[in-house]
């Protein structure tokens, strides 16, 4: 199998953790056809990455299709948790990353990549990604706590969104996302600690800092 990959793609990266976590055979390279192009869009309907193909060549895309598919191919180690109110918890921890916390972080990534500089509308932009942070404490203080159990699904999808809310924070003038929210800087150091989730952040900060200074070159 193989997965149509970009380093900096926070999707793509949820897939890269399941991987590496798992020991998967499954490689990891760029896509054969250059993005954005109607060649890419022919061969991919919905035009985006990441994308699984398989050993027969049949394709799957969307990062949490493409999770759930493996998880069911290869379940061991279990990113899933067996237990059902356990797994609706799981899922509820995606559903905030890709509802809700992607909702604050979208407007500041457009920003990000027309270069953007910091206005009045910026400091909205920022409140509402505090918000979504705020809302992201109250839902672990109720979640089980996350030391007590093995990483889970949920916990890779909102690592590398936690990633990029960071970042787009601190490109803003804003360097203390986390530091006065106790779960939520307690559950980032702890799921760094598993080095699936280590490495790929890493690997995510350094095609971010080349991505960020081609757009610096390119506008300057």
């Amino acid at each position: 199998m193989k997965l149509y990959n970009l380093d900096n793609s926070p999707f793509a990266a949820r897939v890269r953790i399941q991987i590496r976590h798992k020991k998967l055979p499954v490689a990891i390279i760029e896509p054969p056809i250059p993005l954005r192009t109607e060649h890419f869009k022919d061969s991919f309907p919905l035009g985006k990455i990441p994308i699984l193909e398989l050993e027969n060549g049949s394709t799957i895309c969307e990062s949490t299709v493409i999770l759930d598919y493996l998880e069911s191919v290869f379940p061991s180690p279990a990113l899933k948790p067996a237990n059902l109110l356990a797994n609706a918890y799981n899922g509820i921890l995606i559903r905030y990353t890709d509802n809700h916390l992607t909702s604050a972080l979208s407007p500041l990534f457009s920003d990000f990549f027309s270069q953007v500089e910091a206005n009045e509308g910026t400091i909205k932009k920022l409140q509402h990604l505090r918000d979504e942070i705020a809302k992201l404490e109250r839902l672990l203080n109720q979640l089980p706590e996350h030391d007590q159990r093995e990483m889970q699904t949920g916990d890779i999808c909102l690592s590398t969104h936690l990633f990029y809310a960071l970042e787009m924070a601190s490109w803003n003038g804003e360097d203390e996302l986390i530091s006065d929210i106790p779960l939520v800087k307690s559950w980032w150091q702890w799921v760094r600690g598993f080095q699936a989730v280590s490495e790929t952040i890493n690997e995510m900060a350094k095609a971010h800092e080349s991505f960020a200074n081609k757009l610096i070159e390119s506008s300057s």
